[in-house]
């Protein structure tokens, strides 16, 4: 099994045991000691889930500003130059105000 499959089986997992622990809370059924380690182990989870989001958010961005990237380069190639020569007339008019 690749390392991505198991990413995504640990963030199922992890997952899973959170809504576990929240159903059991819920519930009322646990004594202090059980509350105190199922809200440690809900944290560490809530942590770990956390950092997995946040780390594809990261990884969104990068693939959605990479295609901005790509299609303003296919926007600039397709206008034929006409943009640049339009630069080299606004800079004639420079020259010759000079």
């Amino acid at each position: 099994m690749s390392a991505k499959k198991n990413k995504n089986l640990d963030w199922e997992n992890n997952i899973q045991e959170l809504e576990k622990i929240v159903k059991e809370f819920e519930q009322g059924n646990l004594n202090l000691e059980e509350s105190l380690i199922k809200f440690e182990r809900g944290v560490e989870l809530y942590k770990v889930c956390k950092k997995a989001l946040t780390d594809a958010e990261k990884r969104v961005k990068v693939l959605s500003d990479t295609l901005k990237e790509d299609d303003l380069e296919l926007e600039s190639s397709s206008d034929d130059g006409d943009s640049d020569d339009d630069n080299d007339d606004d800079n004639d008019d420079d020259n010759k105000e000079k």
